[in-house]
């Protein structure tokens, strides 16, 4: 078995104390670049941990460069100069050894200097990527939908040319989904739709994003988000969350002590912690931005399944088209069966968006595209969306329960929350080992939040994302 010694400082996370003890059996050249590591399972036996608290540490060591993986599952340690080094302004460079060409872009600089956040549910098998579980994914259903796609393609129904938005018919079903899941009131004209959930934002970015400019996101949020303005030259503050959604108290005072480019929210519900924003407090953030000149951001991936009313109107709705974009997309619905992500524009901003799709010549997959609008219209989708919903229900019921039994006062559990797992905060009177060792002996899964902080100082001490749709 490896050679590595565990910290026995209870008030470490286990995740932590692993990968700090396999970092240490790196550097003192204990693992040698090359070595295969044991799977998950076989360290967490030897170390008697949770195969969980292993998997979240393996993945911090491959994202620090310090171990990668292979096709198959196999983990090993990486060659020295791969290692990340972290600078104070949370970007990371490679080691001195490793020399950028000079004649690169300034962006292309930029990547090669940036560490990457594992902050995202659809970064980590624990959480399932983010997306459903398998019994919970309509396979038959997208299978005949698929066959149907497929049959009825014909040469001549298909586009040589295609609009840079999307095939119009598929923008039609989408804004009428869109309109009766959401509440979203837009038109075909202002619909792009993308083969992938993440190039919304990465558009957004190069579009609207000069270097320098300041961005203003939520405080837990998702770090891709971050990473994407960022590296497009953004410099990122994060505002803080309460139960009502941002603080736009102090969203106000970054607009009248500087110039703000944009706000990046998910209202509905929030990620990860999954607040509502409430219906004032999106009337006060659309007067801010509207006052400021501001755009918003308005990210909707994580609004398919809820568990509380009310469901207040979308923040691109309620500002009447006029700053708002609206990002969605269908992984926490479909994925892997598709990926399928739309953006909603305001409609000044349309031949510039036009313009940037053509000169990428990014063309959409059709026949994912239509065969998800045909599973759309025929009504497949939002009956698998009801009846999955009900079995969510009690599967988020069951564990709270459970929560509740195990850790009684010494657990808080958030009222709110969407998609396929709680956020819970328990009490200091606990250890992280204790807290670690009761959830592995009740095959709990506990994911640390604090990847989705950006200020390491506001990380909560003992806040956790528990999945339960798989339990």
């Amino acid at each position: 078995m490896i050679p590595i010694i565990l910290s026995d400082d209870a008030n470490i996370a286990l995740y932590k104390r692993i990968a700090s003890a396999v970092e240490e059996g790196i550097s003192q050249a204990k693992l040698s670049s090359g070595t295969k590591m044991p799977s998950s399972r076989e360290l967490a036996e030897s170390l008697s941990v949770s195969r969980g608290s292993v998997v979240r540490a393996y993945e911090e060591l491959i994202h620090s460069g310090h171990l990668f993986a292979r096709a198959g599952g196999q983990t090993f340690v990486a060659e020295k100069s791969s290692h990340k080094q972290t600078l104070s302004n949370g970007d990371s460079a490679e080691d001195d050894s490793e020399q950028n060409p000079e004649n690169v872009s300034e962006f292309a600089k930029r990547l090669s200097k940036f560490s990457w956040s594992l902050g995202s549910a659809a970064d980590m098998p624990l959480l399932n990527y983010g997306a459903p579980p398998e019994w919970a994914l309509p396979v038959s259903k997208w299978k005949y939908a698929l066959n149907k796609t497929c049959a009825d393609l014909s040469p001549a129904s298909i586009e040589y040319a295609p609009p840079p938005f999307g095939d119009f018919w598929v923008r039609e079903v989408l804004c009428e989904f869109l309109r009766r899941r959401k509440g979203v009131l837009a038109n075909v004209a202002q619909t792009i739709v993308f083969a992938d959930s993440e190039s919304s934002l990465v558009y957004i970015a190069r579009l609207l994003i000069n270097v320098g400019d300041v961005v203003l996101v939520e405080n837990p949020c998702h770090a891709g988000a971050r990473d994407t303005f960022r590296t497009h030259g953004a410099h990122v503050i994060t505002v803080p969350i309460d139960e009502d959604g941002i603080r736009t108290d102090i969203v106000e005072e970054y607009l009248n002590n500087g110039s703000v480019k944009l706000i990046y929210v998910s209202p509905s519900f929030q990620d990860p912690v999954g607040v509502n924003m409430s219906l004032a407090r999106r009337q006060q953030l659309l007067k801010l931005a509207n006052a400021h000149n501001v755009c918003i951001v308005e990210d909707a991936w994580d609004s398919d399944y809820s568990y509380i009313s009310p469901n207040f109107p979308p923040l691109f709705t309620l500002s009447q088209n006029s700053n708002v974009f609206f990002i969605y997309s269908f992984w926490k619905l479909l994925y892997p069966l598709s990926m399928v992500g739309c953006l909603l524009i305001p409609p000044r901003y349309a031949a510039t968006f036009a313009a940037a799709k053509v000169q990428s010549n990014s063309i959409n997959p059709v026949i994912e595209h239509r065969t998800l609008a045909d599973f759309i219209e025929s009504g497949n989708l939002e009956k698998h969306i009801k009846l999955t919903r009900k079995q969510l229900t009690i599967k988020r019921q069951t564990m709270i329960a459970l929560l509740v039994a195990l850790f009684g006062k010494d657990v808080q559990i958030r009222k709110r929350s969407s998609a396929f797992w709680l956020v819970v905060e328990f009490s200091e009177e606990l250890t992280q080992g204790d807290i670690e060792r009761m959830a592995a002996d009740n095959n709990i899964v506990l994911f640390s939040t604090d990847c989705y902080y950006l200020d390491p100082r506001k990380i909560p001490a003992r806040e956790y994302m528990v999945p339960f749709a798989d339990y």
